[in-house]
């Protein structure tokens, strides 16, 4: 009686977009601009950008200081800040998390380098099937609300090594 091997199964996955190389950044903020929306109108989002290194990652998500090569990061602050300052009658405030995931670990990217030793480590977990992603021990959250007409531009550099 012959024996045939177990075939592997071959992971599939699927993507809500996945952006050319050429993508100027206006053109992958345009598609991000609803999740933005999302969060205004009280809803939890998450995006994230995936690659290798040296893939242009964090050029995507930080950008430069002009205008048009401003990354997601930036123009989402604008956005939400700019938001807020049509609704007066309204108090913001707004929450921030940043964190890496490499090679399985997780890093708060708002922790300063100078306590990234102390800070105790990241647990991604999901608070019940299908359901948000909560972090525990994040430490380097920062609240950040509008002080004035305009908003902070440039507004952080992350702390990636």
């Amino acid at each position: 009686m012959p024996v045939q091997a177990q075939r592997e199964r071959i992971p599939t996955f699927s993507f809500d977009r996945v952006f050319p190389g050429v993508a100027s950044q206006a053109a992958v903020y345009a598609e991000v601009s609803q999740l933005v929306q999302s969060a205004l109108d009280g809803y939890h989002v998450f995006t994230f950008a995936y690659g290798q290194a040296g893939a242009g990652k964090t050029h995507t998500m930080e950008g430069d200081e002009d205008d048009e090569l401003r990354g997601i990061i930036p123009r989402a602050l604008r956005q939400v800040f700019e938001a807020s300052q049509k609704q007066p009658q309204w108090t913001y405030t707004m929450v921030v998390i940043f964190v890496e995931v490499y090679n399985e670990t997780q890093r708060d990217l708002l922790v300063p380098p100078s306590q990234a030793d102390k800070a105790p480590p990241l647990q991604l977990t999901m608070t019940s099937k299908g359901g948000p992603v909560a972090v525990a021990s994040l430490t380097g959250a920062s609240q950040v609300s509008p002080t004035g007409r305009q908003p902070p531009f440039p507004v952080f550099i992350l702390n990636a090594p």
